[in-house]
């Protein structure tokens, strides 16, 4: 360093700078330059690089959400699609996974116009069209067997509900009729229930209702009416971040509706010395079934 200034200070005594004296403040700040010269020449590129990755992330970012959106509303999970959005009405799946006898499935038409929520019990056994579906509990299998839409599908966990209402001061159910189920008695009536393992018994039992799986169903449907008027538990069970127009009539409707005009006849059946009970839509069924639900003739 100190040749460069020997040779810097000659330079200087060619020029108008001649006799003046290169004191030690002078030659601080000369040196100060040179370095913060170099300085700014190894940021810049260090510079550039950095603010070109910002804006890529920006942008991955920006195309990644738009097409999380995009995938999400695909599947019924989220924001509505705009083809859902212009319909009048749409059809939900909803699946209650029962321990002791297979799972509850209950197909629902939400009519946003009427704000009516109509429902039926599905066989866990059904045969249609020459064809045998157990349990249809799948979007793909009930679109399928009945030639209709369904959007969306949902998974129903009675112990979720049960744990729901053990932090929310309960559930106001009217029974039909005196039963015992695991742990819990149940009187016919008004009742509250306010433990967890109360409202698991009571959606779970079957074999001692003269209904059977639809008398079951009736009352997940019950439960399902009056704990999905809270958006919380709603959107925890849809999964979702935000309800939609037909979501918003599973709040609003006035009773959810079993159409009692569409029957399923139940043929006993042996096969390799087992018998099964499979559901079969009646022919009385079928119009009102369309009317209900859509679908192809």
């Amino acid at each position: 360093m100190e040749e460069k200034l020997t040779k810097l200070k000659d330079s200087l005594d060619k020029t108008i700078y001649k006799d003046i004296k290169f004191e030690q403040r002078m030659q601080e700040r000369t040196i100060d330059k040179v370095y913060n010269k170099r300085k700014r020449k190894n940021y810049t590129p260090l510079v550039a690089s950095l603010l070109a990755v910002a804006v890529a992330l920006i942008l991955f970012f920006n195309v990644s959400e738009s097409f999380d959106k995009r995938n999400l509303a695909s599947v019924g999970i989220g924001e509505e699609t705009e083809e859902a959005s212009e319909k009048q009405s749409v059809n939900y799946l909803f699946v209650t996974h029962i321990e002791e006898s297979g799972p509850s499935i209950i197909l629902m038409n939400l009519n946003k116009e009427t704000g009516s929520a109509k429902y039926i019990t599905i066989p866990k056994n059904l045969y249609i069209n020459d064809k045998y579906y157990e349990q249809p509990m799948t979007k793909e299998a009930v679109e399928e067997a009945f030639a209709i839409k369904v959007s969306k599908v949902v998974d129903v966990d009675p112990n979720m509900l049960g744990s729901y209402i053990e932090k929310n001061n309960g559930i106001e159910i009217i029974n039909e009729f005196d039963f015992k189920q695991g742990g819990s008695e149940f009187k016919e009536g008004k009742m509250r229930l306010t433990e967890a393992e109360q409202l698991v018994d009571y959606m779970n039992m079957r074999k001692s209702d003269p209904m059977g799986g639809i008398g079951r169903n009736n009352r997940i449907a019950s439960v399902m009416e009056e704990l999905f008027r809270h958006d919380e538990l709603l959107l925890d069970v849809l999964n979702q971040s935000k309800l939609s127009d037909f979501d918003k009539v599973l709040q609003s409707a006035q009773g959810f509706i079993n159409v009692d005009e569409i029957q399923f006849e139940y043929q006993f059946l042996e096969q390799e010395n087992d018998n099964f009970v499979r559901g079969i839509l009646t022919d009385e069924s079928q119009s009102v079934f369309r009317e209900t639900f859509g679908g192809e003739e």
